[in-house]
């Protein structure tokens, strides 16, 4: 019975591990691998290294383009149906 309960508690925080690893990219914080990016409210981090540390950079704003409207056919009529 015990076992079962151990088990279950590991599946369980096993299943909370990638909420942990989706952190937001934070100026200045460290990082896992440099030359990683990431772009986050806007801005564009990117892994970097210095001496034996690694670290999230300032970020760079990334312009979002904006999805341009289809045009509609022209001249497009549908038959009437009587």
């Amino acid at each position: 019975m015990r076992r079962l309960g151990v088990l279950v508690s590991l599946i369980l925080i096993a299943s909370l591990n990638p909420l942990f690893a989706a952190t937001p990219p934070k100026a200045g914080a460290t990082c896992a691998k440099a030359g990683i990016t990431k772009i986050y409210k806007g801005k564009k981090f990117t892994c970097i290294r210095s001496s034996k540390k690694t670290f999230w950079n300032d970020g760079v704003t990334v312009k979002i383009a904006a999805p341009k409207p289809s045009p509609s056919p022209k001249g497009f009529c549908r038959p009437r149906t009587a």
